[in-house]
């Protein structure tokens, strides 16, 4: 089966850290719902898990672009820790977590779950952190 999804531009060489730091910051805006609604149980839990799972997503890409690393244009966030292990690139920390946070930014933004899941709200918004920490030590300012 061939790959049809779309590979990210890869930036000029002189662009590639502002590209990055647009990552960042775009994720940086993902968290601050977080600390509008993370932990507001008026809000679902699809809202949370759906801005946790971009958030960390654009911060893999951040550190993606910043090393010049093209990636596809997928949500898929197992695909894009490969691209960091293929590169020799340090994981972010809970690595072997992020997987749970796809169905968040998949089919749960359209569909119920078929079983009922829910969201460790503290942890996942722990984990965001802890990758913002990790992208952020890996891009220079």
């Amino acid at each position: 089966m061939q790959d049809t999804a779309a590979v990210s531009p890869s930036p000029p060489p002189d662009t590639h850290r502002a590209y990055a730091h647009l990552l960042l910051r775009k994720a940086r805006s993902h968290r601050n719902v977080l600390d509008h609604v993370g932990l507001d149980p008026t809000f679902a839990d699809m809202i949370v898990g759906f801005h946790s799972q971009q958030a960390i997503e654009k911060l893999i890409k951040a550190v993606l672009s910043h090393n010049q690393i093209a990636y596809h244009r997928v949500n898929d966030l197992d695909r894009l820790l490969h691209l960091l292990e293929a590169e020799q690139i340090t994981q972010p920390p809970g690595a072997q977590q992020l997987g749970r946070l796809a169905p968040w930014a998949t089919h749960l933004r359209y569909e119920d779950p078929p079983e009922p899941i829910s969201l460790d709200r503290p942890a996942t918004i722990r984990l965001v952190d802890d990758v913002a920490d990790w992208a952020s030590a890996l891009i220079p300012k």
